[in-house]
């Protein structure tokens, strides 16, 4: 996405307060009120009042929680050795590509697509409770049109997510009421809302971003009230005139230090004046000031060397807290969370320039989705590898039929992993491929796992959702429902197991 140096934007900042707005187009469903919730890592876990509550437990925020582990190990419903008889459960289509991933809460399925809608879906049924039309934006390169990426967090009964044209919204979950608008910048200006949202404390933290460079606007984070959509805190990653240092991927948070970790985009001409772009980043949560930063060394930097990737937060066999992400060089960095500026404890290339996939922490074990890559000495268009969080090295490696352009997710010992046109569900513990599940394009989002049911996007434009059928035939998973669910297809072929990893050890600081 590099561009040349732009003239900087005149940056429109405010607050749209929308009051009684209706969603349209996608009508209400029989929803309850949401009742009382409890708070589980700075999210609120909600269920529906009337309706039965669901087994396992709910995928609120981008990548499962505020640490972005991209994991839901609670989540007991399926596993290694049901996973076979997973099923396709039902599909909905949608007039635009899914880049963003589904948020589940209780009964419900929340997800955007690049027609500009973001819908509530029956997580049971697919039926359409209710829908927004959040805008769209004109991609640069290509001159389509692209509405909504962010993936959305649901906190207390509210969604927040990024709109399709420089927009964040909150919206109440139950009906898709708008409580506000939060206009970062005019999507006319270069800005885009490519970020998802992080809830913390009353307030919601969004990633400041370009569409596609084209031009450059000032990156940066902006800390909102919840309450109303308003600025408290902005941290921007260039000073004066320079433009660049993209957040376009999602920040993620140590609860336990009330740190914020984001990773930044490019400066223009690779050459800023500032150590912020480029960059893996610490930041205080209630003052967005920065405590310790490390940027990617020039030996190592390329033409727009963006971190699209958002950092995973994850801890060694004694605990020891880490923060890793890979850069578009194709670099994996783990470094020291309580001292970025010391500079990675391990780095390994792990696959040809352009990776932009987040990892997964789940079980022990570090998982790294890429792009194209050598395996068993072949090359690969992609790959899926589990690794020692503290050291780097591989535990076991799988060739897959594309490349990785999202997380992997992990959920009772599965992996879940949507690469290439095909979705694949993986033993973690050994690299196995139990099942697979075709799309005719490709996915660009990470798989999503809450109460049994895996929903994932393709970029043609179809919303799935996979589980387990019932023995009974009266719905699916170990519960019972009042609408009976269709099977949708089976099955592929399986991927080729595990190979050995045919790379030089990762490097190691010790």
């Amino acid at each position: 996405m590099g561009a040349g140096r732009r003239t900087r934007s005149v940056l429109l900042l405010g607050t749209i307060v929308l009051a009684g707005l209706m969603a349209t187009g996608g009508g209400f469903g029989p929803w309850p009120v949401v009742g009382p919730a409890t708070e589980s890592s700075g999210l609120l876990r909600a269920t529906a009042a009337g309706m039965p509550a669901l087994p396992g437990h709910d995928w609120p925020t981008f990548l499962a929680d505020n640490g972005r582990g991209s994991d839901n190990a609670g989540d007991n419903v399926l596993n290694v050795s049901n996973a076979h008889l997973i099923v396709n459960l039902w599909g909905a289509t949608t007039h635009g590509t899914i880049a963003a991933s589904a948020a589940i809460v209780s009964h419900k399925a929340f997800v955007g697509s690049w027609d500009g809608n973001f819908t509530a879906y029956d997580l049971l049924t697919g039926a359409v409770y209710w829908q927004q039309f959040l805008g769209t934006s004109v991609y640069c390169p290509s001159q389509v049109s692209i509405g909504v990426s962010s993936s959305a967090t649901v906190y207390n009964n509210t969604v927040y997510v990024g709109g399709g044209n420089g927009t964040y919204w909150a919206m109440n979950a139950s009906t898709g009421k708008v409580a506000w608008v939060f206009q970062e910048g005019l999507s006319t200006k270069g800005y885009y809302s490519w970020s998802s949202p992080l809830v913390w404390k009353g307030n919601v933290y969004v990633g400041v971003a370009s569409l596609c460079d084209q031009p450059l606007v000032p990156g940066g984070l902006d800390e909102l009230y919840a309450s109303n959509g308003s600025v408290e805190h902005r941290f921007r990653t260039t000073v004066g005139a320079h433009l660049g240092g993209s957040i376009w991927s999602s920040p993620a948070l140590d609860a336990a230090t009330n740190t914020i970790y984001v990773t930044t985009g490019n400066p223009p001409n690779n050459n800023d004046g500032t150590n912020y772009t480029q960059a893996v980043i610490a930041l205080n949560a209630t003052t967005l000031a920065v405590t310790s930063y490390w940027h990617v060394p020039a030996a190592q930097s390329i033409f727009d060397g963006d971190f699209g990737a958002t950092p995973t937060l994850f801890t060694d066999s004694t605990g020891r807290p880490l923060v890793g992400a890979v850069n578009k060089n194709g670099w994996f960095y783990a470094l020291d969370r309580q001292n970025l500026s010391a500079g990675p404890v391990w780095e390994r290339r792990v696959s040809h320039p352009s990776s932009i996939a987040p990892a997964a922490f789940a079980g022990g074990l570090l998982f790294i989705g890429t792009k194209q890559t050598k395996v068993g000495g072949v090359v690969a268009n992609g790959s899926i590898e589990a690794v020692t969080p503290g050291n780097g090295t591989i535990v076991w490696q799988d060739p897959l039929t594309g490349p990785d352009f999202a997380a992997p997710t992990a959920a009772n010992g599965l992996l879940f992993v949507g690469a290439g046109k095909v979705l694949s569900v993986i033993n973690a513990a050994n690299g196995a491929v139990l099942t697979t599940f075709p799309c005719s394009n490709w996915f660009l989002s990470a798989p999503s796992v809450g109460h049994g049911v895996v929903v994932e996007g393709c970029a043609n434009g179809h919303v799935r959702a996979f589980g387990l059928l019932s023995t009974s035939g009266g719905g699916f998973g170990p519960w019972a429902s009042s609408a009976g669910v269709p099977a949708g297809g089976t099955a592929a072929a399986l991927l080729p197991a595990r190979l050995e990893d045919p790379r030089t050890a990762p490097r190691t600081r010790t």
